[in-house]
């Protein structure tokens, strides 16, 4: 199927039918809301109060307020609260001179002073003296519990003043204060709010007329009933700093006194614990503004006439049904022209309420209607969806319907190559439903194609831009649910204006003949019998492997293998035998090389190993002993087992040469020569690495002769306890005496004893010369220290261990607590299960172990603790480095502090400088073991050092060892 170029249909955008429901229905709701004062309307109308009120600036007039506080030093000074009240009347007397405007106490007075009833008779006198003093009265509860009386300031007092001034406040649902009632009281409304008292002075009562909401109350003037009129709101400007200066100051200093001449005085509280206080809109203040500020604050808006009147409960139903109505017109006559307008139209409440605060200073709520055209608006836009996926259905099953006949895949995307539509035969071949593939890009539904996404990804560019049908030259391998392969042939879908919208793409199975490909290839290229490449795959693997070598600096292995006397099978069992066997060690030799490496038959029993990638020639040689290994197990097939060996020749390429025939050819002729000498063994093309094996099968060859004739010797190095010198144990390193070598140090012959079993009888020979040391050192009186042994990665990860320091502790009858086992970090976190087990059982039997080299391995905090250790050694690479790179000795310190805090000893071993001793010294490490205190000697230069002496003579002693 060819996918030609899809001109979209083209339709007139049609809309709902008139549908005022979607309207009035919101509308409707917000009115019950609004009448009704539902609780989260309001809550949200008082946050659009606070942000529209503060874009309205202030009158920013100058304030003549100022408050006097009663702070915490004027407690400090003038005792705890409450006062004697003879001390506000000295407060008074020190005003009088100065004259102030007014001064309003926001401290209740409604109680005499019964420690002072004198004081109440002066600050009385003072008050009447003054002729300025506005004093609070609130409401209380009466004696009865259920009706209210006023709290007004007590006997005399209330006689003195010029006028009382109500302290009562609104504090609205979401905890703020915001309005203030300007008159109330019990029955009559007849005291102003203190705010609006100290507005009306020097007459109080007497006022023009009051702003503010008036209060419909259903209750007679005479009742008990605390009655609220006039309510307004407060735009409290945040910039307006109110003076405060302390009570203390104002008594004691006659020229501060001064300055509040002509000037509004508020005495409060504004120590923390008196007085009350309230949140308010103000955001410097995010805790409690006290209550004498925002007194101060009232007057001051009052002043300025910064308040607002907040509307009625009818007007505002008004006026919200009138925005709503005013909105759906203007919705219904510019929505197809301005889509913008629609944002206007919500927002027609909020720009409303705004002009009515500017303009008059009202205050309309406008969330409701808000809220109501913002519902409105989605309802008509839901409604207007419906009806255009309607139209759209209706025309995509009649395409849907055509493309689902058809034989071929078909899958149409967008133009930002999104799925929209795939029909049945595509579905198989995605392995995907038209569900879970629409509206994912063709990059992630075709994931698993690998390199042929990109191919699609461009035939879709190259078709939008070129507006024609692709043909994607190479198929698409669908590695997915269906694992197919398919041609895919891509068109543009044209909508109006020929403008692309779209494409098609067109996918024809041809998996079968494309199998039917690949088996002749793979027969072309693969032995019949094994499966395996054959020389024609070989060489090219060796040719692209030599590349890769000469890319990245590396090597690529080529060893020739062959089957040691594998005629004798055929010969015995018949060839359908030996097939099998040939079989099993394909199979073999496939399992011990990486998925990398190649494994080959080239002929008869012979096999080809092409090793990629290679970092050294030690890589090498580990795998071709690993083969043979890996051939010598006993191989069962038919109920019959057959013991084979085999010969490996090797060469190296690029070292040994650059051409695959070569190469072949050079470790055929290898193989050959190994053959010639014994046969089971392998060999190297090159001198060079026959010499490097020569030398490692001649020391294994020594090490065995080693064994048997006695040339290994045991040398002791001492460990000195730092804080006071004295030898607190040995460890145990071993040397070989070679003849005609001299002394042969560790690093030369233990990798060789690791490769080969001999590591395990070396280690087992150790272990009981040192155990017969002991004993000797023992029976000759000296004062033995515990000696520190090493053990292998074979010896620790195996099941004997345990079982051969026992037989050697019992054999020589020595302390257990006398052998110390060192085992490597790296050691131990190869099985961290095996080795916590094992070294419980050492723990067990009494025998001490030693973590070494820590700091070089990735063991974490949580298996150190888990392991029953009691020695941490510091590898000596830190210890070199720690007087001179600080990351070495960060880590040394660190080490140290883990070990303490874990409670284990701490060693660090290779101190050869004083520096280093001193810095382990410094660090509180326990115990130093390295040349400055001694160098490795035989057992019995360590006699010396195990006789009694003072403590002062045991480290010199030590160090004399070293030369």
């Amino acid at each position: 199927m060819t996918a030609e170029p899809t001109r979209a249909p083209e339709s007139a955008p049609s809309g709902p039918p008139s549908a005022w429901w979607h309207w009035w229905l919101p509308g409707l709701v917000a009115a019950i809301a609004i009448w009704t004062g539902f609780g989260p309307l309001q809550r949200l109308d008082l946050l659009a109060f606070d942000l529209i009120s503060s874009l309205v600036p202030t009158s920013r007039a100058t304030p003549t307020s100022v408050i006097v506080a009663i702070d915490e030093r004027s407690l400090q000074q003038l005792g705890r609260w409450p006062w004697p009240r003879r001390i506000h009347a000295q407060l008074l007397e020190r005003l009088h001179d100065t004259a102030p405007k007014a001064i309003a106490f926001a401290v209740m007075f409604d109680q005499p002073d019964a420690q002072d009833v004198e004081g109440d008779a002066s600050f009385a006198a003072a008050i009447a003296r003054s002729g300025r003093v506005v004093l609070p009265v609130a409401p209380t509860a009466a004696g009865d519990g259920a009706s209210l009386r006023a709290a007004v300031p007590a006997g005399a007092l209330d006689e003195a003043v010029v006028a009382l001034g109500h302290v009562d406040v609104e504090i609205d649902p979401d905890g703020i204060l915001r309005r203030l009632y300007l008159r109330a009281g019990v029955g009559p409304t007849k005291w102003s709010a203190l705010a609006q008292a100290l507005a009306e002075m020097p007459q109080p009562g007497v006022s023009a007329l009051l702003p503010g909401l008036r209060s419909r109350f259903d209750t007679p003037a005479a009742s008990s009933t605390w009655r609220r009129d006039y309510e307004v709101l407060l735009q409290l400007d945040p910039k307006l700093a109110i003076e405060q200066v302390s009570y203390v100051d104002v008594l004691n200093d006659a020229a501060l006194a001064a300055r509040l001449a002509n000037r509004v005085v508020l005495v409060g509280a504004t120590a923390a614990g008196i007085g009350s206080g309230f949140r308010t809109t103000v955001p410097e203040h995010g805790g409690l503004m006290p209550a004498v500020e925002v007194h101060a604050r009232a007057f001051e808006a009052l002043r300025a006439g910064d308040v607002i009147t907040p509307l009625d409960r009818l007007t505002i139903l008004l006026l919200t049904l009138l925005a709503i109505g005013a909105g759906i017109l203007t919705h219904r006559r510019y929505q197809r022209r301005l889509p913008a307008v629609e944002l206007l139209v919500i927002g027609f409440p909020l720009l409303l309420g705004l002009a009515l605060l500017v303009v008059g200073r009202y205050w309309y709520p406008p969330v409701g209607a808000t809220l109501a055209l913002a519902a409105g608006y989605l309802l008509w836009a839901a409604e207007r969806f419906r009806h255009t996926w309607s139209d759209l259905f209706l025309t995509r099953r009649r395409a849907e319907v055509t493309l689902n006949s058809v034989a071929d895949g078909v899958a149409s995307v967008d133009r930002d190559s999104r799925i929209e539509f795939i029909n049945p035969v595509a579905q198989t071949l995605l392995g995907h439903s038209t569900e879970s593939a629409k509206g994912k890009t063709i990059a992630s539904l075709l994931a698993e194609i690998g390199a042929s996404a990109d191919a699609v990804q461009h035939a879709l560019a190259r078709c939008f831009e070129e507006r024609r049908t692709i043909q994607i030259s190479e198929p698409v391998w669908l590695d997915g649910a269906a694992g197919r392969v398919v041609r895919v042939a891509v068109g543009p879908i044209l909508g109006a204006g020929g403008k692309v919208e779209g494409a098609v793409l067109a996918l024809s199975d041809i998996t079968e003949a494309v199998a039917a490909s690949e088996r002749l290839h793979h027969q072309a290229t693969h032995d019949a019998m094994t499966d395996l490449p054959n020389r024609i795959l070989v060489r090219d693997r060796i040719e692209i492997g030599i590349a890769g070598a000469l890319r990245n600096n590396t090597s690529v292995g080529v060893m020739f293998v062959d089957l040691d006397d594998f005629k004798r099978i055929n010969d015995s069992f018949g060839h359908h035998v030996g097939d099998r066997v040939l079989c099993a060690v394909a199979a073999r030799l496939k399992s011990a090389c990486r998925a990398s490496d190649t494994v080959g038959r080239w002929g008869g029993d012979e096999f080809v190993i092409v090793l990629s990638e290679l970092p050294s020639a030690d890589a090498i040689e580990f795998v071709a002993r690993k083969l043979l290994a890996v051939l010598s197990e006993p191989m069962g097939v038919d109920d019959m087992s057959f013991h084979l060996t085999a010969t490996i020749g090797i060469s190296r390429g690029p070292q040994d040469s650059s051409d695959p025939d070569q190469l072949l050819g050079m470790a055929d002729t290898a193989m050959y020569r190994v053959k010639q000498r014994s046969g089971g063994n392998y060999g190297f093309a090159s001198a060079e690495m026959s010499m490097l094996s020569r030398q490692r099968m001649e020391i294994e060859s020594g090490l065995r002769d080693a064994l048997k004739n006695n040339e290994l010797v045991v040398f002791y190095q001492p460990q000195i306890e730092i804080g006071n010198d004295t030898l607190t144990g040995f460890e145990a390193l071993v040397r070989w005496n070679r003849p005609g070598h001299g002394l042969v140090l560790p690093a030369t012959f233990i990798p060789v004893a690791e490769e080969s079993d001999l590591i395990l009888q070396l280690g087992n020979w150790v272990f009981d010369q040192v155990a017969r040391q002991i004993r000797l050192w023992l029976d000759e009186g000296l004062a033995v220290v515990p000696v520190a042994i090493n053990v292998s990665a074979r010896q620790c990860l195996g099941n004997g261990l345990v079982r051969d320091v026992s037989m050697v502790l019992d054999r020589h009858g020595i302390p257990p607590d006398l052998i110390e086992l060192e085992i490597t970090e790296t050691t131990a976190m190869k099985d961290v299960e095996h080795v916590e087990s094992l070294l419980a059982q050492l723990k067990a039997i009494g025998v001490r172990v030693a973590l070494d080299d820590f700091g070089t391995g990735y063991s974490s905090l949580s298996h150190l603790r888990r392991f029953p250790i009691t020695v941490l050694k510091i590898d000596q690479s830190f210890v070199w480095g720690a007087t001179s790179n600080a990351d070495d000795a960060a880590i040394a310190r660190a080490t140290i502090a883990l070990a303490h805090n874990l409670g284990l000893k701490v060693i660090g071993e290779g101190v050869e400088t004083e520096g280093q001793r001193d810095f382990l010294a410094a660090q509180a490490c326990d115990i130093a073991q390295g040349y400055y205190y001694g160098r490795p000697n035989p057992a019995q230069a360590m006699r010396e050092l195990m006789a009694p002496r003072s403590s002062d003579a045991a480290a010199p002693a030590a160090r004399s060892e070293s030369g």
